[in-house]
């Protein structure tokens, strides 16, 4: 978690954080999430997943929770070309097509 705000661009360019408590104390932490109910677990911002990493807005969740809780579109194609695609999340995490963009 912290890792993840100090060092991924979409993190750093979103200014997502740990909240101070967290972040001073891995046992403040513990107390205020509990423990993973499986290792199957991880946290999971939610209920904003462009929110912090602060108490009332995180989770364990199982990967394909996490999946239905992330930004759903993706361009992808050729955009030098002017052909892009919208893609969208299926509900196995895949992404399937939609519309031209």
């Amino acid at each position: 978690m912290r890792r993840r705000c100090r060092e991924k661009p979409e993190y750093l360019k979103l200014g997502i954080t740990v909240c101070d408590r967290w972040a001073k104390s891995f046992s403040v932490f513990l107390a205020d999430i509990g423990p993973a109910p499986s290792t199957k677990h991880t946290l999971d911002r939610w209920p904003n997943n462009v929110g912090n990493y602060e108490p009332g807005n995180v989770r364990w969740a199982t990967m394909l929770e996490q999946r239905h809780n992330r930004r759903p579109d993706a361009r992808v194609g050729r955009p030098w070309l002017g052909k892009t695609r919208v893609m969208r999340h299926g509900s196995d995490g895949r992404f399937v097509k939609t519309r031209a963009a």
